[in-house]
């Protein structure tokens, strides 16, 4: 088993400077491949838990989970269209003026 100070080390390494979040499952995969073998859901818990009160990272919200850097907000999220292409902004429609109610004689 990694001592806890090598898995706290390798987790704050992961954490995206621009503000941007890893999740759970990424967190996991990276620590599991560096330390080479199987992390318990304690085990990552406590290291996360550790990264957070030494004020290293932030919990993240969102599917998944996971951390991000404190204090910094993330990165604005890019839009996409139906076609997958970046999406334009949106145009404003102009309305026609009602017509006019016919005049009475």
């Amino acid at each position: 088993m990694p001592l806890s100070t090598d898995l706290t080390d390798a987790l704050i390494a992961l954490i995206p400077e621009d503000g941007s979040r890893i999740s759970n499952a990424e967190i996991k995969a990276a620590l599991e491949q560096g330390v080479g073998e199987p992390l318990s859901d304690t085990q990552l818990e406590e290291a996360k838990s550790l990264v957070v009160a030494m004020g290293a990272a932030e919990k993240a919200r969102g599917p998944g989970g996971g951390l991000k850097a404190p204090d910094i907000e993330p990165p604005p999220a890019r839009s996409r269209n139906s076609n997958g292409g970046p999406a334009q902004g949106r145009q404003a429609s102009v309305a026609a003026a009602p017509a006019s109610p016919p005049r009475a004689r």
